[in-house]
């Protein structure tokens, strides 16, 4: 194994190789951005399959088609929510860490989205009465970012007519609705009524 590449590390970039692309990775693959021997590998991927398990999603390991996910597109976005959010609580106690910049740099394609996300936040707490702590303003931003990102990758959610019928008239969606110009304008994305009320 690369000393320099620690466990932890390579843990959080082989979830989110997995997580965040359409196609099954490969063992050579990831031996060779890893620098580590099969043996480390097969031992970091048990891990990643213990992570995974606990988010609901499934691991499917096929030597000749690949390494693969069993999930949705929800249990998907709040395992990268919860991923990025580990390796930001991780970067912030140890060091900054280019890995750190790179991942949030494929989710927000500039500087622009990250400030598009905390104007709707506020607008949200203006709209609502409420006040979000730091912690929740950042999972939030967090949260849109990446539903964002993926709705432009073009995964998108679905939900039951039940479901969407028990949320329409709900607070959250109208403050939401009165958003969409904001998210428009912002990400360039249009919310369809699944992903609005998702």
């Amino acid at each position: 194994a690369n000393p320099l590449i620690r466990n932890k590390d390579r843990l959080f970039i082989i979830l989110y190789r997995l997580l965040n692309s359409d196609r099954p990775c490969y063992v050579h693959e990831l031996e060779d951005i890893l620098y580590v021997s099969r043996s480390s590998l097969y031992k970091d991927l048990k891990e990643v399959e213990n992570w995974l398990s606990k988010m609901k999603i499934g691991l499917i390991i096929n030597r000749k088609k690949g390494i693969s996910l069993m999930t949705g597109e929800k249990r998907t976005r709040l395992a990268l929510v919860k991923l990025l959010s580990e390796i930001s609580l991780e970067f912030m106690t140890l060091y900054a860490s280019d890995l750190q910049e790179y991942l949030l740099s494929t989710i927000i394609e500039s500087s622009d989205h990250g400030q598009a996300a905390r104007l709707i936040l506020q607008k949200l707490e203006r709209e609502s009465g409420l006040i979000f702590e730091p912690e929740e303003v950042d999972r939030l931003r967090l949260n849109l970012l990446i539903t964002f990102d993926r709705i432009r990758q073009g995964h998108t959610v679905s939900l039951t007519a039940e479901v969407l019928s028990r949320l329409q008239n709900t607070l959250w969606v109208k403050y939401l609705a009165n958003c969409l110009t904001d998210i428009k304008h912002g990400f360039g994305i249009e919310l369809s009524p699944n992903e609005l009320y998702y």
